[in-house]
């Protein structure tokens, strides 16, 4: 037997958010053989040491640089989508479409890995990979609901659902180590000091793995890259994917905020051919538009952890062992914090509006020092790429009776398919 309590206010999560409480192992335990003791899963000592090393890769000098990698790899995206949703006039789907764009995106920025995986028409090992990741999320959301698979390493292993997760982790650790083994071969072969700019890429995550050092001047072992990278791809694509979707389906649903976020876009963007990394702190409104999306259609439901001390939580003492469920679901959709929380509204989010809530009131990356090192990228990503998709498209939904349904990351009920006009 266990004890779970769910946090759904900000004022009673803040105590358990602030604290260096460890991550739950009833929830995040079977998926150390995925991402091993990457950064989302570690603890300790070992968290504290990685995310210490690691914060210099998401260094406002580095993020700059990637901006003109999103512009890129959404042209893809939105080429496509003018062959298939203009001058065919079929609708697009915005969930595959968000899925590989955010993938391409940080293969290129945060290993600088090229891939096709944005072509339809080329079956590739990213594809697969793409693929398994999607079937991981899915078999491990089902496994923690199993009691026996969730007890038993042995009858999950056994399980023909436990055979399908082995072989997802035997395509996805294949395509890591690739990646790592690919830029090994790189550095191995330039006489240049791997961390100065090259005349063709941009220093990236992954030539900071390879090459950091701790005080001691110990660098991260083998096993610890490959984990590194693998929780880097997967966290890096997937909840962004998730954001961007479902800013895709409220733009979509939403035609007089669609053109007010539109019409900010023109006003900022101006004459220029594409967005430029200093346009982005002048979105104010889309801004509001897209935590909006992140709040009502929360990309992360929820987080756990174990206590490992008694706690006072709005003074009630939780005895340690408790396993504390962070619900930020709840929290975004509480109406004490959030009036008329089911109503979609950017306004929420204006300098005025926000200044009045508690600061871990919209807490979409977490909040206190587990937060997520990539949300800065992540923010920089979403607004480049909606504010790309406004200066082309209309769109129109083309789904009805859509809801969000939560997993690892809050997906949709069914594809988000949605209409498009040229601008």
């Amino acid at each position: 037997f266990w004890t779970r309590i769910s946090l759904c206010h900000p004022e009673t999560a803040a105590p358990i958010l602030r604290s260096h409480e460890p991550k739950s192992k009833f929830s995040y335990e079977h998926l150390k053989q995925w991402l091993g003791e990457g950064l989302a899963l570690s603890n300790g000592k070992r968290w504290a040491r990685d995310r210490r090393l690691l914060n210099r890769g998401f260094h406002v000098d580095v993020l700059r640089d990637y901006v003109p990698v999103y512009n890129s790899a959404v042209k893809i995206m939105l080429d496509q989508w003018q062959q298939k949703g203009v001058e065919c006039g079929e609708a697009v789907n915005a969930t595959h479409s968000a899925s590989l764009l955010t993938l391409d995106i940080v293969l290129k920025c945060i290993m600088s890995y090229e891939t096709n995986c944005q072509n339809p028409e080329l079956h590739s090992q990213i594809e697969d990979y793409h693929a398994a990741v999607l079937k991981t999320c899915e078999i491990h959301v089902k496994r923690v609901s199993h009691p026996l698979y969730r007890e038993s390493d042995l009858l999950f292993a056994w399980s023909a659902l436990g055979c399908e997760f082995y072989e997802c982790l035997r395509i996805s650790h294949k395509t890591s180590r690739a990646i790592i083994q690919e830029r090994r071969q790189e550095l191995e072969r330039s006489d240049d000091d791997r961390l100065q700019r090259s005349s063709t890429r941009h220093l990236d995550f992954l030539d900071i793995l390879l090459s950091v050092r701790d005080e001691d001047g110990n660098g991260l072992s083998d096993k610890e890259i490959q984990e590194q990278v693998d929780t880097f791809l997967f966290a890096g694509h997937d909840t962004t994917a998730s954001a961007l979707q479902w800013t895709l389906h409220y733009l979509a649903t939403n035609p007089s905020l669609q053109e007010k976020c539109r019409r900010e876009v023109q006003n900022v963007v101006g004459d220029s051919e594409e967005i430029q990394y200093q346009h982005l702190n002048e979105f104010d409104y889309l801004t509001q538009f897209i935590k909006e999306a992140m709040r009502i259609s929360s990309t992360v439901p929820s987080v756990g952890r174990d206590l490992t001390k008694d706690t006072v939580v709005d003074g009630y003492t939780l005895p340690k062992g408790t396993y504390i469920s962070l619900s930020f679901d709840a929290i975004h959709h509480n109406p004490a914090v959030w009036p008329n929380p089911e109503v979609f509204d950017p306004e929420r989010f204006s300098p005025e509006n926000a200044s009045k809530r508690h600061p871990f009131a919209f807490i979409p990356f977490s909040a206190g020092p587990r937060n997520c090192i990539g949300q800065s990228l992540a923010f920089d990503e979403l607004k480049t790429v909606v504010a790309s998709v406004l200066l082309r498209f209309k769109l129109t939904s083309k789904t009805q009776n859509i809801w969000p349904v939560p997993s690892m990351v809050t997906r949709a009920s069914e594809d988000i398919m949605i209409q498009l006009e040229a601008i």
